[in-house]
């Protein structure tokens, strides 16, 4: 049931009875409510995507064939290689089955073919980008009324931190500021790109204007991983605009930046104060060093050394991080605040490395691809939105475990597969005009990667 090769995106919707197309209606709209719902819900995201998985299975498996382009294909391959060393990493160590249940979070891994089949249907594309722009700005528009408030409608008894500044750092309906701060920041890339990049009309603008909501309301996290991240993607995208408008990106980051800065008055003293805390060693107390992502990674390395190639298992680092950890350590964590070294520290460096190669062989074909064609395609502005948004979850990721995250690693997930949909639909257009043999010394081989 399964084909690979060449895969034409194009949908033949004149063969199909109602009830295959009620089908695929159905496993659509409840697939765009689910990531609408990540923006409040992770819970009810996932019921969302629970009644859609039939529909799509009846739809891509029953009534058309599960087609697999070579890229789709490829991905895989180096995704099933990465679960299978995480696999082996659980069931060598002496808690096998809980470390077996700390992998249930990988089967978030089943957003990319869904998301990718989702966009293969030319007429999904604006009403999932609409529904993801309004739920940004429904997110960002509770995001700023938390802020100044302090209110949490949404979960009554929910408690918030007050800032010096005596505003409050924004949570969302998550449990804590930075899931909220790193979600956001991936979301608003995205749309900020999209917004940018794609021809100017109300959809557009309305686009960017909730990628630019959501950037500001980042700030109101006061975390410094998220507005990194928030720089990253910014930096990424104006390297897309090269040949477009990129006094309207400076535009928009000056006032994001500014208004962030005045709206979140002691952000700037909060990142000054966590850098000091780093570097800083005259009256620094145990407490202080033990929350250094210094400290955390040096025996988070220590860690590594011990268990090169199985690491210590899912589930087992904060026991293993408390043994090896300096005496003057006070506090212990349960993950290493770095995804690189956590994956490394739990399942070995095996597992790092094909976790490594998922990541490469993506932002290699991402990369290439984009080069290929103006942004009056949407493929190309899912290939940039999609660049932009790694670029900005890489950032946050170095000093947080992200991709353990379930609703970051949930939208990064959904972007994933709509750059895979470019990235094939570029193919199947130059498969169609540029036969292989007619390609030119040099130029890139398309077909063989």
């Amino acid at each position: 049931m399964i084909k690979t090769g060449v895969f034409s995106p194009t949908m033949n919707t004149n063969t199909q009875t109602t009830s295959q197309k009620n089908v695929r209606r159905i496993w659509l709209a409840f697939f765009a409510a689910s990531v609408a719902f990540l923006s409040f819900s992770q819970t009810y995201s996932q019921i969302a995507l629970g009644v859609a998985l039939p529909f799509f299975a009846l739809d891509n498996f029953i009534y058309h064939r599960f087609n697999l382009s070579r890229y789709e294909k490829r991905m895989y391959q180096l995704i099933a290689l990465f679960l299978a060393l995480e696999v082996v990493s659980a069931i060598s160590n002496a808690t096998p089955l809980e470390s077996l249940w700390a992998l249930r979070e990988e089967w978030l891994f089943i957003l990319i073919p869904i998301s990718l089949r989702a966009f293969r249907d030319s007429s999904f594309h604006k009403p999932f980008i609409i529904t993801v722009t309004v739920s940004v700005l429904a997110v960002s528009l509770y995001g700023t009324l938390q802020h100044y408030t302090g209110t949490t409608f949404l979960r009554p008894g929910q408690s918030l931190y007050q800032a010096n500044d005596g505003l409050y750092l924004v949570v969302g309906n998550f449990h804590n500021s930075l899931t909220f701060g790193n979600y956001l920041a991936v979301a608003s890339v995205f749309l900020l790109a999209w917004g940018t990049l794609a021809k100017v009309s109300i959809r557009s603008i309305a686009i960017t204007l909730a990628g630019v909501a959501g950037a500001v309301v980042v700030f109101f996290s006061y975390e410094r991983g998220s507005t990194l991240g928030l720089f990253a993607g910014w930096l990424t995208l104006g390297e897309a605009l090269l040949r477009k408008n990129k006094i309207l990106l400076v535009v928009l980051v000056l006032f994001i930046a500014t208004s962030g800065a005045l709206l979140a008055p002691r952000l700037v003293q909060r990142l000054t104060n966590t850098f000091s805390t780093e570097v800083v060693n005259e009256s620094a107390t145990n407490r202080d060093i033990s929350l250094r992502r210094t400290t955390i990674w040096g025996t988070t390395l220590r860690v590594i050394k011990a268990n090169p190639v199985l690491g210590v298992g899912m589930g087992n680092f904060e026991r293993e991080y408390e043994r090896l950890a300096d005496p003057k350590v006070e506090l212990f964590f349960s993950h290493a605040h770095n995804d690189i070294l956590n994956i490394a520290a739990c399942s070995g460096i095996p597992a790092l490395i094909a976790y490594a190669l998922i990541w490469i062989y993506l932002l290699r074909n991402l990369i290439l691809r984009r080069r290929l064609k103006s942004f009056d395609s949407p493929e190309q502005l899912a290939i940039a939105a999609t660049l932009v948004a790694c670029a900005t979850f890489l950032t946050v990721s170095q000093t947080e475990v992200a991709i353990t995250k379930e609703v970051v690693r949930s939208i990064l997930m959904v972007f994933w597969g709509i750059g895979l949909w470019g990235i094939e639909r570029i193919e199947s257009d130059l498969t169609v005009s540029v036969p292989v043999s007619a390609s030119k010394p040099g130029s890139p081989n398309l077909h063989s990667a």
